[in-house]
């Protein structure tokens, strides 16, 4: 859980994702601030995706990206169109770094 993992203080998540690249066969993505388990929506918290991405990306995870917003259900859909946008963009940002 990358929220979590930041959450945590264990950063810089790219790192983690390589460390434990072989074991990670789900990941749920949201955004976090450091020491408050809160799940926010992508760009109010303080994860900077893009190496996050890159990193899922180079260990070549295929798997199941899913978001989790569960504070944001009562507008789900329009949550689920931010998030992917926002996703999307920090995507093309990782492939061009």
């Amino acid at each position: 859980d990358i929220g979590h993992l930041h959450c945590q203080g264990e950063t810089p998540i790219a790192d983690y994702i390589r460390r434990w690249a072989d074991r990670i066969v789900n990941v749920h993505i949201e955004d976090m601030r450091r020491g408050t388990h809160e799940h926010l929506m992508f760009g109010e918290g303080e994860i900077d995706f893009p190496p996050v991405l890159a990193a899922l990306a180079e260990v070549g995870y295929s798997g199941g990206l899913h978001v989790e917003l569960s504070r944001h259900s009562h507008e789900g859909v329009e949550a689920a169109r931010r998030a992917q946008e926002f996703l999307v963009r920090a995507r093309e940002t990782a492939e061009k770094e």
